[in-house]
């Protein structure tokens, strides 16, 4: 059976896998308990970090944005 990356992993969960590794990972999804849970602990990290931007309160984002502009402008002068 073929090792497959956490990198091709990713590629596959984001369809961004190429065609004949989308299938090949779908086929060894159907037959492997312990890829299936490497697939299991991205599928999670996805939906957490997912949730976490969502849930980013005004005043940070906000505070990220003003120091982005910040520095941004002290790199130009």
């Amino acid at each position: 059976m073929s090792q497959f990356s956490p990198e091709d992993l990713l590629e596959y969960f984001y369809g961004e896998a190429a065609v004949h590794q989308q299938e090949a990972i779908a086929e060894a999804l159907k037959k492997s308990w312990a890829l299936n849970q490497k697939m299991n602990v991205i599928t999670k990290a996805a939906e957490q970090l997912d949730k976490s931007m969502h849930e980013a309160p005004a005043h940070a984002v906000a505070q990220v944005i003003a120091y982005a502009r910040q520095r941004q402008h002290s790199l130009i002068d």
